[in-house]
């Protein structure tokens, strides 16, 4: 397989430059961070409406908000992994995480409770929110990594495998002599 062919584009756009590690990593702080954001933001509501701020019912409407914008900074996160040589499937692997947590505090059991008093077996009440953030994760994924390689121009028909070194940079050129500004 040759570096032109389209297979080794594919797995190139694929896989990226970037490491799965380095998304696995991102997406499990983005899930842990993701999570508590939620309660976070139940905090700031209550205290807000405790100071007369905001009505006493802010606190219950701040969920779909607080999925809002953990799914806004994904999608922007995911942009700039694509940006930076990521790969679709990486940038997957780095949505997920983020996704995961926002649909498990939207549509998922009751949180920091596990539903065995509910009737509900705990595989179907935390399968339905994490299968369905596999979905989302792939669709941000897709979706992110093709606008960040688009914004870097990355993937363009310019020659990827050229040397790092350029004639616009100011090192030293092939007969030693120091490039002119």
């Amino acid at each position: 397989m040759t570096d032109g062919s389209d297979s080794s584009r594919l797995v190139r756009a694929l896989l990226g430059n970037a490491r799965f590690e380095r998304a696995a990593v991102w997406s499990a702080a983005g899930f842990g961070v993701s999570y508590v954001a939620f309660d976070v933001v139940a905090l700031g509501a209550d205290i807000l409406a405790t100071l007369g701020v905001a009505s006493s019912t802010a606190a219950s409407a701040t969920t779909l908000p607080a999925a809002a914008v953990v799914t806004a900074v994904t999608v922007v996160g995911v942009a700039a992994f694509g940006a930076t040589g990521g790969g679709v499937l990486p940038a997957a692997a780095l949505a997920y995480g983020p996704l995961a947590a926002a649909l498990l505090r939207t549509i998922g059991p009751t949180a920091y409770a596990l539903p065995v008093d509910e009737g509900i077996s705990l595989a179907v009440a935390l399968g339905e929110p994490l299968a369905a953030a596999v979905a989302g994760a792939v669709a941000v994924g897709v979706v992110g990594s093709v606008l960040g390689r688009a914004i870097a121009g990355i993937g363009s028909n310019t020659d990827e495998t050229a040397g790092s070194s350029s004639a616009d940079d100011d090192g030293p050129d092939a007969s030693g002599a120091a490039a002119d500004d």
